[in-house]
């Protein structure tokens, strides 16, 4: 599996790295700002199977590596990551075709999960899930970020009004 991981934090996105390489044997390619994260979109040799952005970076947002991504590599899967816990941010991640979000801090087996989720929706084009579905909880009752039930309720019913 071939990942982007874009997070200008960079002990976290490390972090990050090393949890992927070490769990998952995943091939894991980082960047550190949009540009960077724009660049290896465009150059990339290998397809990029998915990509994690924290949506606040130094140098713009993980909504414009999104469009970058759309436009160079439209069949990679998008996990996003962010410090705001923002119904209005989510909204537009999930609109834009992000399969899953993860609020900082979040546990590194969290994102092994929202991984899990991306690779089944990736690999079949057809169970791909829709964005109410891609906010449902998994076998254990757990979503990807700590909501309480309300709050993802809330937050499906104003995906599905819109």
């Amino acid at each position: 599996m071939q990942l982007l991981v874009v997070e200008d934090d960079i002990s976290l996105n490390n972090s990050i790295r090393r949890f992927l390489v070490n769990t998952m044997q995943a091939d894991v390619v980082q960047a550190h700002s949009l540009d960077a994260a724009n660049e290896t979109i465009k150059n990339q040799a290998q397809k990029l199977d998915l990509v994690i952005t924290d949506i606040g970076l130094a140098d713009g947002t993980g909504f414009d590596v999104m469009d970058t991504l759309r436009t160079h590599q439209p069949d990679a899967s998008v996990v996003v990551i962010t410090g705001h816990n923002s119904t209005e941010e989510i909204l537009m991640a999930m609109r834009r075709g992000a399969i899953d979000f993860l609020i900082k801090p979040f546990e590194l087996n969290d994102l092994v999960t929202a991984i899990w989720r991306s690779s089944n929706a990736h690999s079949n084009a057809e169970v791909k899930p829709s964005y109410p579905k891609a906010l449902t909880s998994d076998t254990r009752g757990n979503t990807s970020g700590n909501w309480k039930k309300s709050t993802r309720t809330s937050l499906l019913e104003t995906i599905q009004a819109s």
